[in-house]
């Protein structure tokens, strides 16, 4: 008997993540069922106390709303995870305190938004340095790495590991960031980012398709050229 569709098996290749995206697209807008909801959060005693309960609601709001899903086209499942991990640090109760609440929510806040491509900044951003949290990790730097693109993550690997050599979180991976540039215009793919056209919410989707079809016949052009050796 064959197994039914299962939102975790991946597809052959993930599908094009939606563009222009807003905050209230990963944000259930319905009763949630727990205590600390905006109604419930004037009651809180402190203003340390009101932005957990804030921190708490937002981060039920985006788990109702954005499901696990391989097949996603709002979040994929590697975003969904970093947006958790910076809820479950921000949450910390030896992170966050009555001097610190508003600076944590803020970073956290920023963060989120350029992992979910609700905005999108390069790589001398602050998000991706130490601050009162962890830095994101580089493959959100501008160009993004799409997880359609690298669902084996191999790109955001080497991306990750040539800025560490080069110094970062620390400092700017300057030496880095030209080799890569350098790679990249050896290597003329249609899964390549450009470098300098890019707008808040992501690559246009016509772009992409226009893209794939060039890389198509790329494609047939060099195994035609093969078999015309052999």
């Amino acid at each position: 008997m064959p197994y039914p569709e299962d939102v975790h098996t991946p597809p052959s290749t993930p599908p094009p993540r939606k563009c222009g995206l807003k905050w209230a697209d990963f944000q259930h807008q319905g009763d949630l069922n727990i205590t600390n909801t905006a109604t419930q959060r004037q009651k809180l005693q402190t203003p340390l106390d009101r932005t957990v309960a804030r921190l708490r609601e937002e981060r039920f709001r985006f788990m109702a709303k954005v499901p696990n899903d391989l097949n996603s086209k709002t979040c994929c499942p590697r975003d969904r995870s970093a947006v958790l991990q910076i809820y479950t640090e921000a949450l910390d109760p030896e992170k966050i305190n009555c001097k610190n609440h508003e600076e944590i929510y803020a970073e956290a806040h920023a963060k989120i938004r350029i992992i979910l491509s609700i905005a999108s900044a390069g790589p001398r951003n602050d998000v991706f340095y130490k601050g009162l949290l962890s830095p994101i990790e580089p493959l959100y730097a501008r160009p993004r790495i799409e997880f359609r693109k690298d669902k084996y993550s191999h790109r955001a690997a080497t991306r990750i590991q040539e800025w560490r050599n080069d110094g970062w979180p620390y400092r700017y991976p300057k030496n880095a960031i030209e080799a890569e540039k350098v790679r990249k215009g050896q290597l003329k793919r249609w899964y390549e980012e450009d470098w300098t056209d890019w707008t808040v919410g992501g690559l246009d989707e016509e772009k992409e398709e226009e893209g794939e079809d060039a890389a198509k016949d790329e494609d047939e052009n060099e195994m035609e050229w093969m078999s015309s050796q052999g």
